[in-house]
């Protein structure tokens, strides 16, 4: 099946990790792309599915990168880079931790000045944390659909980085879940002011 959300389209095949709410969909990719930074530099999208956060950014960052380590949402996400004609974003399936680590450790992928995670249900691992931590990136977007578990990560992640906003989208109508958007930032980051309109 195909959708269009802001614009772009996305094949969605039935592997393949997508929002099941293309009304409020088109709201959430809005209010992440509103944080990115005007020098965003290079830009890491983590646990992308098949592109949808990571190619809605596309045209606010130079260069990005999506990373999941499903591959049919790896492969699902290089068609719709290719179906949409966008050519600074880089697809690779891996283990989101193992490449964070890989990037502070070795430089093998290069340094990441933005950072845009949208994890699991279960939120970020000890060490997906502490990875964060030592990226050095200088601006972090963080999306959760489970609230409580992002209020743990942002605590570990509240020694370097300082919460600007919190944006909710009630993705889920009638349930207790909901999306929030998360912007972080460093103290020492110049980017370091909040986002206006934001709740």
């Amino acid at each position: 099946m195909t959708e269009r959300i802001n614009g772009l389209r996305y094949r969605i095949g039935p592997r393949t990790f997508f929002q099941t709410n293309p009304a409020c969909c088109e709201r959430l990719y809005a209010e992440i792309v509103r944080r990115i930074p005007a020098d965003a530099g290079r830009t890491l999208d983590l646990y992308c599915g098949c592109g949808g956060i990571t190619l809605q950014a596309a045209s606010r960052v130079k260069e990005i990168v999506g990373v999941d380590n499903v591959p049919q949402n790896i492969g699902q996400a290089v068609e719709n880079a290719r179906l949409n004609g966008i050519l600074n974003a880089t697809f690779i399936c891996s283990d989101a931790e193992a490449l964070i680590r890989q990037a502070v450790q070795t430089d093998r992928h290069g340094r990441f000045q933005t950072i845009i995670v949208d994890p699991p249900r279960a939120g970020l691992t000890r060490k997906a944390r502490h990875l964060l931590l030592d990226s050095g990136a200088r601006t972090i977007i963080y999306v959760s659909c489970n609230p409580l578990n992002l209020a743990e990560d942002l605590k570990a992640l509240s020694g370097p980085y300082t919460v600007e906003s919190l944006t909710g989208v009630d993705m889920f109508p009638s349930t207790r879940h909901m999306e929030v958007v998360a912007l972080l930032t460093r103290g020492d980051s110049p980017d370091a002011t909040p986002v206006p309109g934001s709740a």
